[in-house]
């Protein structure tokens, strides 16, 4: 067998599931070693792919233009007097935003543009059953206390061993986590891929040529997704999953009411199951109490921030990230300048500081995770923000524009892949996973079709 076939999907994985530091944008050769594998095998198609793309695809063109930005309002800053280190700058700039986003989203739409669609979506599912499988992995190592499973998982998701086991004490369901640094970005990146994960699994078209495994993969991956989504036990993210699939179920009018109906009892029984697990813990101990203070401390930060500390610090955080971005309104601080800023603003800050964010303040060299909006918004300025979401958007009415030319398994993924991009846009607001590889990948997945389509010399409706 032809070795790019074997290495392109490992690689694909590889990038896919490096969401904590073993081989995140922050594991510099990783990275170094997963490309020069890459380009090696397809570097002179590859460059070739670029140019085209960027030729012919709207958001390519507003990629590079935010790239132009960011480098431009970067040497104004210097001029201007308001300017910071330049290898912090070039570090944000190459390995944030060229490698894991630009490279990703090429990456994507090249594997798009070469390969079979439906191996494509083959891939695609056994990826998002590798990151639910993971936390299988994750509970009985943490209820077994396996020492040698246990700081595998601490090499992969970054967090401390002494951490992890105080945090997941047992004493209520476990906060899975999967390959993700925190609980609430798995359940962030899981409401995202909702879209996918409907479209693919209430499909009447098969999804793997074996009628057992292709059985298998699609009658059992909305039960484990939902329950796995559960077990993050963030309940923003549980609040959005509940609208992300109602409005899933609201504009796919067309689903058929025998299949409603089967969904519907499906929920039903999930929901059930979901009621008996907690009826058997202690709710004070339960992010199900997390949801109830939150309600019952709405209007009252101080009240917030003792009953729930980790969204009044999300709250606070925004807050003084929205102050920046109103100092800043034109150029922002700069790309990769919001940590330095954000302590600053903090010191200053006319709001109360939380727990956390007093050790944020304490650390020698604080480490900021924004959410995507305020970080783009702050680091950008008016013009950043303008240009980014509207690449975001490009992306996304180009894949609703491309579900009129295909038909089946791979209309319904489309067009779950276009709504998933909307999820990431309105979704930004509250989570940070700016620099996720998968997303990008799979948002590089829709301009590929694009040009596969295009280059079939179809009408692209």
């Amino acid at each position: 067998m032809n070795a790019k076939l074997i290495i392109l999907p490992i690689l694909i994985l590889a990038l896919c599931i490096n969401n904590g530091p073993l081989m995140s944008f922050f594991s510099v050769p990783a990275l170094i070693v997963l490309f020069a594998v890459f380009l090696f095998f397809y570097g002179q198609s590859f460059y070739a792919f670029i140019k085209k793309s960027f030729l012919t695809l709207t958001e390519c063109k507003l990629f590079f233009i935010f790239l132009l930005w960011i480098i431009i309002s970067y040497f104004i800053l210097l001029f201007i007097g308001n300017g910071f280190s330049i290898g912090r700058f070039l570090s944000a700039t190459i390995f944030g935003y060229i490698v894991s986003m630009l490279f990703c989203y090429f990456f994507g739409a090249f594997w798009a543009y070469k390969r079979n669609t439906e191996k494509m979506i083959q891939l695609i599912v056994i990826i998002i059953y590798t990151i639910l499988f993971f936390t299988i992995f994750e509970w009985i190592v943490f209820k077994l206390k396996i020492s040698i499973g246990m700081n595998l998982f601490e090499g992969i998701t970054g967090k401390s061993l002494e951490k992890m086991i105080a945090y997941k004490t047992m004493k209520t369901i476990p906060r899975l986590q999967s390959f993700f640094a925190e609980p609430s970005h798995f359940g962030w990146f899981l409401v995202c891929n909702i879209p996918i994960v409907l479209k693919i699994a209430t499909s009447d078209f098969k999804l793997f040529v074996n009628k057992y495994l292709n059985f298998a993969a699609k009658k059992a991956l909305i039960p484990f997704f939902y329950f796995v989504l559960f077990c993050t036990q963030s309940p923003i993210n549980l609040i959005f999953s509940i609208a992300v699939t109602g409005i899933y179920f609201v504009v796919n009018t067309k689903i058929k009411f025998k299949k409603f109906i089967k969904y519907s009892v499906l929920a039903g029984i999930l929901l059930s199951i979901f009621g008996i697990i907690l009826s058997r813990i202690d709710l004070s101990e339960s992010f199900i109490y997390r949801i109830i203070v939150t309600f019952q401390s709405f209007g009252n930060l101080y009240m917030l921030i003792n009953l729930e500390p980790s969204l009044a610090t999300r709250i606070i955080s925004y807050a003084n990230m929205v102050i920046i971005f109103i100092k800043n309104p034109l150029l922002g601080v700069g790309w990769g300048n919001l940590s330095d800023v954000f302590v600053h603003q903090l010191m200053h800050s006319p709001l109360p500081i939380t727990f956390e964010l007093k050790d944020l303040l304490a650390m020698p060299k604080a480490a900021v995770n924004p959410a995507i909006l305020y970080k783009v918004a702050a680091e950008t300025g008016l013009i950043g923000i303008g240009i980014f979401y509207s690449s975001l958007m490009a992306i996304f009415i180009r894949g609703k524009k491309l579900v009129k030319n295909y038909s089946g398994l791979t209309q319904g993924f489309v067009e779950g892949l276009a709504f998933s991009v909307l999820c990431y846009m309105f979704l930004s607001v509250y989570d940070s996973m700016l620099y996720c590889h998968y997303f990008w990948f799979i948002f590089g997945i829709v301009g590929g079709l694009y040009l596969k389509v295009k280059n079939e010399k179809k009408d692209i409706i």
